[in-house]
């Protein structure tokens, strides 16, 4: 099975024994809190990957951090199963596929927005803004940074993308040149 679909299985459990629960909204607060932790904490990603880390150990590790960040007692619960099942290493793609079906249930669109530099929280909202006329929805912005594109933007909502990137033209201009096709 693809990781992919182990990560949508997974988020989709979750998510179902939260809402038995009546926890739907501390769930999404408990996912966007872990995803927060990963991307912002290399070691506790590393952790989260590493085979070399017993079961027993990473379970009580896990448990112990998702009890001291007060996550919701199904979210402990499906941290410590995780752990037991050898799936830690899985757990950044579990949650993005729970943000995408809090995202979806909510009627919110992700957008992907690539730039050469940091764009400033201005900018961002002007962006969403402008996504969310255009595609006639809310549109969560998910912000990252490529210097390798040189300038402009890279947006990507579901499977359209907008390609305005300097690093593109580019590429565009030296094809006409060289009498290939600029497509």
């Amino acid at each position: 099975m693809a990781a992919g679909q182990v990560a949508k299985r997974y988020a989709n459990a979750w998510l179902s024994a939260a809402s038995d629960k009546k926890a739907l909204e501390a769930i999404s607060a408990d996912c966007q809190a872990l995803l927060s932790m990963i991307r912002s904490t290399p070691e506790f990603a590393a952790f989260l990957g590493s085979p070399l880390i017993s079961t027993p150990d990473q379970t009580k590790a896990i448990t112990a951090i998702a009890k001291k960040a007060n996550f919701n007692a199904v979210t402990v619960s499906f941290l410590s199963l995780l752990a037991e099942k050898r799936r830690m290493a899985a757990l950044p793609d579990i949650l993005d596929a729970a943000s995408a079906m809090f995202e979806a249930a909510a009627g919110t669109l992700k957008a992907s927005v690539t730039s050469a530099t940091v764009l400033d929280d201005t900018r961002v909202a002007n962006i969403r803004d402008q996504l969310s006329k255009v595609m006639g929805a809310a549109v969560a912005v998910e912000t990252h940074v490529d210097p390798s594109i040189i300038g402009g933007l890279v947006v990507r909502v579901g499977s359209k993308m907008i390609d305005d990137s300097v690093k593109t033209k580019l590429d565009r201009m030296a094809r006409r040149l060289l009498g290939q096709n600029a497509a």
